[in-house]
């Protein structure tokens, strides 16, 4: 059982990587979230968009960034812009919005592997992937962590880690 400290402990490194690496891979610099908190599995709607990595160690679950679809293309027209040093034009989300969103989660969690290393968690993380199939993402979850974010740059989106 999940509770406020483990919480905090679990979810602020992470909030603090979003918004730097949002920064840095996107030039988004108004990120924003809400206080994390403990929800039931069954009350947790995800986004459209989902991209998420499986985390094992002593909280194992599933670390998600969920977005509406066109949070999502908009996110990913700001990465492909930064990276490729023109403005990107992804009308839908196809295969690079995929491949943007993965990459910005992989560094995320790249960079909160030290940060979560000195609470002791022993994390570890599975390759990124996308899923767009919410029952997917809730299979043997017990409980969910969740972060609203916001930014007018890009919109709405959540932060939120499935615990198995």
């Amino acid at each position: 059982m999940i509770d406020d400290k483990l919480c905090s402990r679990l979810l602020s490194p992470l909030m603090q990587e979003v918004r730097m690496n949002m920064l840095a891979m996107a030039g988004v610099s108004d990120v924003e979230f809400q206080n994390g908190q403990i929800c039931e599995v069954s009350s947790v709607k995800l986004n459209e968009v989902t991209v998420f990595q499986e985390a094992l160690g002593e909280v194992s679950g599933r670390i998600c960034l969920s977005f509406s679809k066109q949070v999502a293309i908009n996110l990913s027209n700001k990465i492909m812009s930064k990276i490729c040093g023109e403005n990107a034009n992804i009308k839908e989300f196809n295969e690079d919005a995929e491949e943007a969103l993965k990459e910005l989660l992989n560094i995320i969690l790249g960079k909160a592997t030290a940060l979560l290393e000195q609470d002791n968690l022993g994390l570890i993380f599975e390759p990124p992937v996308i899923s767009q199939d919410a029952e997917q993402m809730m299979e043997g979850a017990s409980e969910v962590i969740t972060a609203k974010a916001s930014s007018s740059a890009i919109g709405d989106f959540d932060l939120l880690y499935v615990v198995k």
